[in-house]
């Protein structure tokens, strides 16, 4: 969930290929597939869009097409220049499908999301640092957090993370926490696991995640 400020490269492609599962009391959701591709502009610049398939069970059972997200990632500053490495990485969720909408399977409206990411090294661990602004049309402002540490050996990495979202009541503020690994299985494909729990939910958020869990590839070209 927290992001980092690295970017293909010039003329390069990222592309992750996952699913992912949401827990919650009453709800499980899946994304399966969740489609989030990554294109190189320069060496500081990457466009991105994200687009979830989603299956969501309460009772009855329901699937259709998710919000896509569509960002500029701009990395502004380089670890050797500046002690970290820092990025903007402006993002806008579009509605596709107001099926979707009336399904509960994706949210009314379009939303904003301003984040800053950062990553620095210290010896042995990588830190990733994610802090930003969230405002969806017709709802109060968010602001959202994320820190994540990883420790690389070779082709394997582990890595841990907590993040977040805080909004003035009533909307209330939630909290999650999970563990997971990558490997580098090949120069041009890696596998991604992880899961977690929800650690708090409060005001009108849903009710805390009971578990979290993800997988999938990522490809490089």
């Amino acid at each position: 969930m927290t992001d980092d400020p690295g970017t293909p490269g010039p003329g390069n492609w990222e592309v992750n290929l996952s699913g992912a599962l949401e827990d919650r009391r009453g709800e499980r959701s899946f994304d399966s597939p969740r489609i989030d591709a990554n294109y190189g502009i320069g060496r500081r610049l990457q466009a991105k869009i994200e687009v979830p398939w989603r299956i969501r069970e309460d009772g009855a059972s329901a699937s259709g097409i998710g919000n896509a997200l569509l960002g500029l990632k701009w990395r502004f500053c380089d670890e050797a220049d500046c002690g970290a490495s820092v990025a903007f990485y402006p993002q806008v969720e579009v509605q596709l499908s107001q099926r979707s909408v009336r399904l509960g399977l994706a949210e009314n409206g379009t939303g904003l999301l301003l984040p800053v990411v950062a990553q620095k090294e210290f010896g042995l661990l990588s830190a990733n640092v994610e802090g930003g602004y969230f405002k969806r049309e017709g709802e109060g402002r968010r602001w959202i957090w994320g820190l994540a540490l990883g420790r690389r050996w070779g082709d394997f990495e582990v890595m841990t993370e907590a993040y977040g979202s805080v909004a003035p009541k009533p909307a209330g503020s939630e909290a999650s926490w999970d563990l997971g690994a990558r490997w580098h299985a090949a120069p041009w494909f890696g596998i991604l696991a992880s899961a977690g729990t929800g650690l708090s939910a409060s005001g009108g958020r849903a009710p805390r995640a009971r578990a979290l869990a993800y997988l999938g590839g990522q490809f490089l070209f």
